[in-house]
């Protein structure tokens, strides 16, 4: 059987040189490259299973870039008018005279089904719910960033997103209200209550980006005051919300346990408690749109839970790892963001100092005054 916390070093330092590679090469050598290196894990040689890891997390992380690059727009059809059938993925965000929206394509001759769209529609258009079925043209580009150095480098983010295209709608009529997204129908129902029974906006906006992460109505003399007073972090869901909320599911499984002691003799605690913290937390990550690292938050407590529900101990580090191991596998180019690296690299840092040496735990009390 394969060890996990041995493999996954290998395979994480192979996806992240495979990231530095300026150009990808020709598929076919991602294939023979794959091909090798998994019948080398098959046959069990020791001492070449960790050049073996790092060939497979190359190849995996080249395999899925090279997907991402051709599922985008094609060259010739950038700028020009395209129609095809989409439909609304999240909640639409209402601008001054524009709407953003994020979509997926459902019927296209250029794009694959399920390719993700960035769009502004621009007024009058009408008012777009999430699931929403729209028969448009559009007008498409691929995405692409400015090269100034330090800036945003929006093409990097958009292939992190999976971003097929980004443009506007040239004209457009819903046929299809509400088709699809019973999800994010769900939040986007839970926001318009929220603002019918909170008569201040601002203090609507922030419970909405708090209860299911919509920032929509945040502006930004509101994003001002929350970097100023170092808080932005608490805005949008983030790690702290979900585990907050799997604790809570955790405690509410305890509970249970105390008011009905029997139940201990069919099944644990510790593993119900697991169950529970695991249950709620999904179901929050659902609620606040499934975000890219509401996700990578939700593996790494699955990872953690695993070893109480199979009744394994694994060490920090080893968790960590497995944790990183089962990101880059879902979603390998989530690499390409800093998100993943603050995540990692801060709770890396935290394992070192709580079960380090003295000077360790020195120094981080002493820079946390």
């Amino acid at each position: 059987m394969l060890n996990l916390p041995r493999f996954a070093p290998g395979f994480l330092i192979g996806a992240v040189v495979a990231c530095a590679v300026p150009t990808l090469p020709p598929l076919a050598w991602v294939i023979t490259i794959g091909v090798v290196a998994l019948a080398t894990l098959w046959l069990r040689i020791r001492w070449l299973i960790p050049v073996a890891a790092v060939l497979v997390g190359g190849t995996w992380l080249w395999f899925n870039a090279d997907g991402a690059l051709q599922s985008r727009l094609p060259a010739a059809a950038d700028g020009r008018d395209l129609p095809m059938q989409i439909e609304v993925v999240g909640l639409p965000e209402l601008r001054e005279r524009q709407i953003r929206f994020e979509a997926r394509v459902v019927q296209s001759e250029l794009l694959d089904r399920g390719a993700k769209l960035r769009l502004n529609w621009y007024t009058p258009a009408p008012e777009l719910r999430a699931g929403d079925r729209i028969e448009a043209t559009l007008r498409l580009r691929r995405p692409r960033g400015l090269m100034n150095p330090g800036g945003f480098d929006f093409e990097r983010h958009a292939l992190t997103e999976r971003i097929a295209a980004v443009g506007y709608v040239r004209t457009g009529q819903v046929t299809l209200p509400g088709a699809g997204g019973a999800l994010d129908r769900l939040r986007g129902r839970i926001a318009e209550r929220i603002d019918a029974r909170v008569a201040n906006p601002t203090i609507a906006a922030l419970l909405r980006a708090l209860a299911i992460g919509d920032v929509r109505g945040l502006r930004d003399d509101d994003w001002d005051v929350l970097r100023a007073t170092g808080t932005g972090h608490l805005i949008a869901i983030s790690g702290l919300h979900v585990g907050l909320v799997a604790a809570v599911g955790a405690w509410w499984f305890a509970l249970l346990y105390r008011l009905f002691p029997r139940l201990g003799l069919r099944w644990p605690r510790p593993q119900a408690m697991a169950v529970g913290a695991l249950f709620t937390a999904t179901a929050y990550a659902l609620l606040a749109g499934f975000g890219v690292p509401v996700v990578r938050t939700l593996l790494m407590i699955a990872v953690a839970l695993s070893a109480t529900l199979m009744r394994r101990r694994f060490r920090s580090g080893d968790a960590l790892l497995i944790a990183a191991l089962v990101i880059v596998v879902i979603d390998p180019l989530s690499l390409l963001g800093a998100g993943f690296w603050l995540s990692f690299v801060g709770v890396a840092f935290l394992i070192w100092a709580m079960t380090g040496s003295s000077v360790a735990r020195r120094t981080l009390a002493r820079r946390l005054r």
